[in-house]
């Protein structure tokens, strides 16, 4: 999977990790703005099983929300595969992506790995990958 092919989700980062890892949990985090134009620190975490029915990632007045929905989700994306797709990206900033996963390593053993990236970080690479039981940025 390279970053043309979709992620089995939109809302989970794409890569070909996902096809030697388990129980991938995404945790993502924001300055999200408020209504009374403040804003406030708001992360949320979840799993591609907690997103059955999901059709956005939203900011809810400062408080990153997932959005229930009918049909396909089509959430708003920059564009960007490897950050989680949602209307939050027009009212957030300062974002951030951490992922763990159980990875298969070489000898076949599923071990813990995680990895925390900025959209910036992402400029110029290819995948996240697995590589031998580890997440990374892959260019």
């Amino acid at each position: 999977m390279d970053s043309n092919t979709p992620s089995v989700s939109p809302f989970i980062p794409a890569g070909t990790y996902q096809q030697s890892s388990n129980d991938v949990q995404v945790t993502l985090s924001a300055n999200c703005y408020c209504e009374d134009g403040g804003s406030s620190q708001s992360s949320l975490t979840f799993t591609q099983m907690q997103l059955q029915g999901i059709c956005d990632i939203s900011n809810d007045n400062g408080t990153l929300t997932l959005v229930q929905g009918e049909g396909f989700p089509n959430p708003v994306n920059t564009g960007n595969p490897f950050v989680p797709a949602g209307s939050y990206q027009n009212s957030a900033s300062n974002i951030e992506i951490a992922i763990q996963a159980l990875c298969r390593n070489d000898a076949g053993i599923d071990v813990p790995s995680s990895m925390l990236y900025s959209p910036s970080d992402t400029s110029g690479i290819t995948s996240i990958a697995n590589t031998n039981g580890m997440l990374c940025l892959f260019k």
